[in-house]
């Protein structure tokens, strides 16, 4: 069993698709809780037919606006006894396929140590991956020991939770390329987050919180790719949206008869002698000297074998004064032979 728990604050239109697109959810049987903020009477009214012709198994209407942390943690008082997960759901969402659930259950699958599994991920000011909210799995067992911090009532919650977990040496893995799945419309329930507590921190706090050994792991194992063998490459760390990559960067690749993995990557500057990049796979490491802006990265390992690579390069930057990440290189693509 799985309850899904979803908080829900006004636009109607958007909370209609996601309770029924929800029926569409095939192979994992599920309950779903819906916690009310304070929404207008037209809002808790249609909430209140929505269960009547079963599309809600449980119905909270409150009358005040807990926000994302204190909402989500009532709503886990009242899931079943029965429930081993639970997933956290915004209420902007539409499910694409109703395989949603099971591949996010699939996953939570991969080994006893793995506490939550989420659609989507963000990245730190650092680089750090940290697993998105908005569709996030996670054991209801650690989460009712840790339960959200509601100092943090609304962004920050979820990523300390994520730290907390990741510092008892559990694992939490996000998922890219989820779009068949699940569209996440995102913002729909107003503004009144923004007067939320906690919300005064800086964005820094982030890698604060992600001072752990463990790391949230993101894996692209869905659809779209980089590379040629794009679908072989697992718990990829460092690497953003757009292709550019932080200091450090780390995947998993399965390698083919050759023995060789290739990092084609492009440096939008002058190369001048100081761009070294060290890869490290197990406990060989191999510095490479950049020595044109598009350039090929040649690794030689291990033949038909999952290896770990680890990229740490001698050199990153803020390439605009708009974006605060601070950037290594552009990666064109990442294959295996």
């Amino acid at each position: 069993m799985v309850s899904i728990i979803i908080l829900t604050h006004n636009a109607d239109d958007y909370i209609k698709i996601t309770l029924e697109s929800l029926k569409t959810t095939v192979g994992v049987e599920f309950e779903v809780i819906v916690v009310d903020n304070a929404s207008k009477v037209n809002t808790q009214k249609m909430l209140l037919e929505y269960k009547i012709n079963g599309y809600i198994d449980r119905l909270l209407l409150l009358n005040e606006n807990t926000f994302f942390a204190k909402g989500n943690n009532i709503g886990l008082k009242i899931v079943s006894p029965e429930s081993k997960w639970v997933v956290l759901l915004n209420s902007d969402v539409e499910i694409k396929s109703g395989e949603w659930l099971r591949k996010l259950l699939d996953k939570s699958k991969l080994d006893n140590k793995i506490a939550g599994v989420s659609f989507g991920y963000a990245i730190s000011p650092s680089g750090k991956n940290m697993a998105d909210g908005y569709c996030l799995l996670l054991s209801r067992a650690l989460f009712e020991q840790e339960m959200l911090n509601e100092e943090y009532e609304w962004w920050f919650a979820v990523p300390e939770l994520e730290s907390k977990l990741l510092k008892r040496g559990y694992r939490v893995i996000a998922i890219n390329n989820y779009e068949k799945y699940i569209y996440h419309f995102g913002g729909k329930s107003g503004d009144a987050w923004k007067k939320a507590k906690g919300m005064n921190k800086s964005i820094s706090i982030y890698d604060e919180f992600f001072k752990t050994k463990n790391q949230v792991e993101c894996i692209y194992d869905l659809d779209k790719s980089i590379g040629s063998n794009y679908k072989e490459i697992n718990h990829l760390r460092g690497l953003y949206n757009d292709g550019w990559c932080a200091k450090n960067t780390d995947f998993e690749i399965k390698t083919l008869e050759k023995g060789l993995v290739y990092i084609e990557g492009y440096y939008p500057a002058q190369i001048n002698g100081n761009q070294h990049v060290d890869i490290v796979i197990g406990r060989k490491k191999q510095r490479f000297t950049l020595e044109d802006e598009n350039f090929v990265l040649q690794i030689k390992t291990k033949k038909d074998s999952v290896v770990r690579v680890n990229m740490e390069c001698g050199f990153a930057e803020k390439w605009s004064e708009s974006d605060i990440r601070e950037m290594a290189f552009v990666v064109k693509d990442i294959r295996a032979e």
